[in-house]
């Protein structure tokens, strides 16, 4: 899939993550320390698999959304104010490690559903391992950031990320239920499934972000919505590459919805045009290799119904921006909205 038509897509490192460059260096730091350990073993594990961050965008949209909120007493004095300022940073930096930490467990987990060989243009750890260090490794990353979780003086998190993991397996178990029926998957149960297992760890990364800054509640709940959309059209986009990318330029295996049977937005759509030379059965795309599926797609419009309805999605994200003062960094969650549907990895 091509990039916006005339436009180039923000420079995540050099334009977005601008305003929380420290927070996000803090956040790193303390990730490669919670993933320490003595073990030579599971430290070849955890070194491998820290490999994975990538753009690292769930613990840059905390941090981005704690900024982009005013405080809801801001106008009150305060005798503490910097040691206030700090305990809360250092609350931040490990609520956004605790986000990455449950995305790091979703990839190792869901590259031994798919069976994929290739992450981060590097073997995945159930390729270079097996699936069973796969699948304990998950655990592994899942229990360390419950065990840094259920440390925060704050018990906010706890509850909110618990209810949204929970959601997340729901809508993974919803797709597998519906790989294995034969029968033409809707549009709004696609969504659904996507709004579960993507956009509500996005949701609750900007709102916990903006929340434990001491944004009033109405703040929050916006910069949750603004995640929600942006990783709605973060799925759907990474949908389609899955489809038109190439490996070479996405750093990971591609086809695997495909070859796994999981209908998205750009299949579901073409199904509905009923065109001549569309398969007889959801379940004969399988067989199909990748250029016959890109030129049914394309022939139908699918790929442009699906990337506007990222873009849908994006415009939703910056409407719940509006009430939000201007800074740095609602102009970052701005140009991110931008990058989520141009990139092209």
């Amino acid at each position: 899939m091509n990039t916006i038509e005339g436009q180039v897509a923000p420079r995540i490192d050099e334009e977005i993550m601008a305003p929380v460059r420290r927070q996000m260096r803090q956040t790193d730091a303390f990730l490669a320390a919670t993933l320490h350990a003595d073990d030579e073993y599971i430290k070849q594990l955890t070194r491998h698999v820290e490999r994975y961050q990538g753009k690292r965008l769930r613990p840059a949209l905390a941090h981005l959304a704690a900024q982009a909120a005013p405080r809801a007493d801001a106008a009150r004095p305060n005798e503490n104010e910097n040691e206030n300022e700090n305990e809360a940073e250092d609350l931040h930096v490990k609520m956004a490690a605790i986000v990455e930490l449950i995305h790091l467990t979703t990839l190792v987990h869901d590259d031994v559903i798919d069976e994929a060989s290739l992450r981060r243009r590097g073997p995945t750890v159930n390729a270079r391992w097996d699936n069973e260090t796969a699948v304990i490794l998950g655990d592994y990353l899942f229990a360390s950031a419950w065990k840094v979780l259920t440390s925060l003086p704050d018990l906010r998190p706890l509850a909110i990320l618990s209810a949204t993991t929970r959601l997340m397996c729901e809508g993974e178990l919803m797709q597998i239920s519906c790989r294995r029926s034969d029968e033409a998957l809707s549009e709004a149960r696609y969504l659904e499934i996507i709004s579960k297992k993507t956009a509500e760890l996005f949701r609750a990364a900007a709102y916990l972000g903006a929340l434990l800054a001491g944004a009033a509640p109405e703040q929050a709940a916006a910069l949750g919505e603004y995640g929600f959309h942006i990783g709605m059209a973060f799925q759907i986009t990474d949908d389609c590459l899955d489809l038109v990318g190439t490996e070479q330029q996405m750093g990971k295996s591609l086809g695997t919805d495909l070859d796994k049977g999981h209908l998205t937005l750009p299949v579901i759509h073409a199904l509905r045009q009923d065109a001549a030379g569309a398969p007889r059965t959801p379940g004969l795309i399988a067989s199909w290799d990748r250029a016959r599926v890109v030129r049914w797609l394309e022939a139908s419009g699918s790929l442009a119904y699906a990337q506007d309805r990222a873009s849908a999605e994006t415009q939703r994200a910056l409407a719940s921006l509006a009430e939000l003062p201007d800074s740095p960094a609602k102009s970052s969650l701005q140009l991110l909205a931008e990058y989520v549907t141009s990139r092209s990895v």
